[in-house]
């Protein structure tokens, strides 16, 4: 009778499953992220510089230069960094911080005693192409966005003279265009970054989603790649 009981112990394998349910910590992440009632969610540039398009000569006056923007993978995103952004449970901001860029002299002018650069003196170098720039975002996605009449999503687009174009629309999802628009009018002029495609921002959602009121632009700011030369 004791010999049944001793092979009646090694009924171990169950003990064994139930050490296999402890792992299972992507569970445990997800209430995690459920506790936060307002999430920030930030990303910035990362899809190199822009490429200019031949199709949009500067001072040119030949026809609507927002009609020949491009906002295909090659000008989107010249050098891929292409992301893919979910948010929390909850409530969430998404930041698109895009940041300026500079060639090596003109930032060498412009940096303080402290060893900072002055990036809002760099963008006043306008006399050539590309002398500062929008680094690009590539073409971000964004997953599970519930915005007006949802969960209250937001979108901040950061970025010096950034400008945005609604692209497609369809009831879950929108296709967003960013680019630079130095002056403001709609018109490429001679300026150092005017009319470069600096990205694309699909937005898959709910069906909760009002460009007026859950997409904002910040244009005003002056943010590089780095603080420091």
């Amino acid at each position: 009778i004791q010999e049944e009981v001793v092979d009646e112990q090694p009924v171990e394998p169950i003990q064994e499953e139930v050490v296999d349910e402890q792992p299972v910590e992507p569970i445990q992440e997800e209430v995690v992220e459920q506790n936060f009632e307002n999430s920030t969610i930030y990303t910035s540039s990362n899809g190199g510089t822009p490429i200019e398009n031949p199709n949009i000569p500067p001072l040119t006056r030949d026809g609507e230069d927002l009609d020949k923007l491009d906002f295909s993978s090659r000008y989107a995103s010249p050098n891929g960094g292409n992301d893919r952004i979910t948010g929390t449970a909850g409530t969430n901001t998404f930041d698109i911080n895009l940041l300026l860029n500079a060639k090596p002299e003109v930032i060498q002018e412009r940096i303080e005693l402290d060893g900072r650069i002055n990036w809002q003196q760099v963008t006043n170098a306008n006399d050539n192409y590309h002398d500062h720039w929008l680094e690009s975002i590539g073409q971000d996605t964004i997953e599970g966005f519930s915005g007006n009449g949802g969960e209250g999503d937001k979108i901040n687009i950061i970025g010096h003279t950034a400008h945005v174009l609604v692209l497609e629309e369809s009831d879950n999802q929108v296709v967003l265009g960013l680019y630079s628009d130095q002056s403001g009018d709609s018109f490429r002029a001679g300026a150092a970054h005017d009319f470069d495609v600096v990205g694309t921002l699909t937005v898959n959602h709910d069906g909760n989603f009002n460009y007026g009121s859950d997409v904002n632009v910040n244009r005003g700011v002056f943010d590089g790649v780095r603080e420091f030369a």
